[in-house]
């Protein structure tokens, strides 16, 4: 196999590797190959198959690169990152969900708490897919829990957004910043009461989180529930037990909606009794008459001792007599 520049063998690793061919042998003998003198492509290359080793989750390899007997600490960097997303194989471990790999990197002196292109540390990268070991391996050896990429967010910030409760408990356990704020203005809390989860927003207000706090746009925890679209009436009873005030202007109006409640109430039961009235019997309809002033002359004529009018309107009134005659 014949290699034209130093990317082919970059390409010929991360394809094999990918592929799920954990061929240790394969891997060293690339780059046994490529060892030529040039220092900083022989160092790039190490870094690069150990960081496709730790993505696709192979340890013997991982582990091969780490005991190559041609490497050494001057030639080699456990801390090499991707050009693409600045990823190293710690990061891409943790990010992967390989637990062996992220232990056997801490070993080999890794840096813990470094960062890719988006300022996320491995420990965010555990957070953030909810590998709670990961996480709890990464916080035993003293990784930065509190540390915040380009949003202005830390691992447990990213633990109440996807919910994931045990991880939340973990790092509050190890004394996470519990009132930190975002580039958006959100705590935790914030952001627990907008995700409308009562466990999490529960948990840290026990912790001490502030139920005062507020965004950008100078919203209080209690403020964001009563404006959400969803049911959020048991964490605004946790917020109000823990001392959460509404603001003047809201509980004017939480009031007159009480009252206009009553009323919507009231009126709904005149409509259910008007609904439900049983319906009343039928009744003719009344006779409307036109009268004139001054009367016109109506001629009028006997026949069998009863009196008539001439007039075709009081035909079907025939037998009755006007009541100028009774």
């Amino acid at each position: 196999m014949t290699f034209k520049n130093n990317q082919d063998y970059v390409d010929t690793l991360r394809i094999f590797l990918h592929l799920g061919i954990e061929d240790t042998d394969f891997v060293l003998s690339i780059l046994n190959d490529r060892f030529i003198e040039e220092e900083n492509e022989k160092k790039y290359l190490c870094g690069m198959a150990l960081i496709y080793a730790a993505r696709y989750g192979h340890r013997k390899t991982l582990k091969a690169l780490l005991n190559f007997p041609m490497i050494n600490e001057e030639d080699f960097d456990i801390n090499t990152v991707e050009k693409e997303d600045g990823n190293s194989a710690l990061l891409e471990a943790a990010d992967n969900g390989h637990l062996k790999i992220v232990q056997d990197l801490i070993e080999a002196n890794a840096d813990i708490d470094i960062t890719n292109k988006k300022e996320n540390t491995s420990l965010i990268c555990a957070v953030k897919m909810g590998y709670l070991e990961i996480v709890q391996a990464l916080i035993d050896n003293e990784a930065d829990i509190n540390l915040t990429n380009n949003k202005g967010n830390t691992a447990l910030m990213y633990a109440v957004k996807m919910s994931y409760l045990n991880i939340v408990q973990a790092l509050i356990h190890a004394k996470a910043e519990i009132d930190s704020v975002n580039k958006d203005g959100y705590t935790p809390l914030l952001e627990a009461v907008k995700q409308n989860n009562t466990a999490i927003t529960t948990i840290l207000i026990s912790a001490g989180a502030d139920v005062y706090a507020i965004d950008k746009n100078g919203k209080s925890a209690i403020v964001l529930a009563l404006e959400s679209d969803s049911e959020q009436s048991e964490i605004i009873k946790v917020l109000k037990e823990n001392g959460a005030q509404l603001p003047r202007y809201l509980e004017d109006k939480s009031e007159d909606e009480g009252e206009d409640e009553d009323k919507s109430e009231d009126e709904s039961e005149k409509n259910y009794t008007t609904q439900n009235a049983l319906p009343l019997p039928p009744y003719p309809a009344p006779v409307l008459y036109s009268f004139q002033y001054p009367a016109p002359f109506i001629p009028i004529k006997r026949s069998s001792g009863s009196v008539f009018a001439d007039n075709p309107a009081h035909k079907k009134f025939s037998n009755q007599k006007p009541l100028f005659f009774r």
